[in-house]
């Protein structure tokens, strides 16, 4: 059966990211802008990001290993997480309360089950309908089609083997 394909409006992304916890935004518009996969932006880590050539290592589905462009606006949106960060994980989030020996505050690794949770949450309080975290990878997509009309430099962002798999977002 052939895949849906449902891109993020504007409107919809402005009252995403009004719902959304503010510690989940860079992953989140991560997701957008590199059309990753939910496991893909959960366990990327320092290590995987080639700052000088501009390139991310994704271990993505089927346990590939790819890379991707390392953008001017994914490196915008990913230098100042190294700041006060993990060492070793990408993106975090601050604990709400004291449990579990972590004290209030504190930066932890996003989880692939707190991301669901919390996306599930945003998405219920923004109102939007029939949108799944996967669909930013198709946002991603689509929106990097209109803007350069290339589909191959889409099918490479995705990381697909096959050109007829990326022509859906055509």
């Amino acid at each position: 059966p052939q895949e849906r394909v449902r891109e993020l409006t504007e409107l919809e992304e402005q009252k995403l990211f009004s719902t959304l916890r503010p510690d989940y935004h860079a992953i989140v518009r991560f997701a957008l802008l590199s059309g990753c996969r939910l496991e893909e932006c959960v366990s990327l880590t320092w290590p995987r990001i080639d700052w000088g050539g501009r390139r991310i290592l994704v271990h993505g589905k089927g346990q590939r290993v790819d890379t991707i462009p390392l953008s001017a606006a994914l490196r915008e949106l990913l230098w100042p997480l190294q700041a006060g960060g993990d060492p070793v994980h990408v993106f975090t989030y601050l604990t709400a309360s004291a449990a579990g020996g972590h004290r209030r505050g504190e930066r932890r690794p996003i989880t692939l089950e707190g991301l669901k949770t919390t996306w599930r949450r945003a998405i219920k309080r923004s109102g939007i309908v029939d949108f799944r975290f996967h669909d930013n990878r198709h946002t991603a997509a689509t929106r990097l089609l209109r803007k350069t009309g290339n589909l191959v430099l889409v099918q490479k962002l995705l990381r697909h083997g096959d050109i007829a798999t990326t022509r859906r977002y055509a």
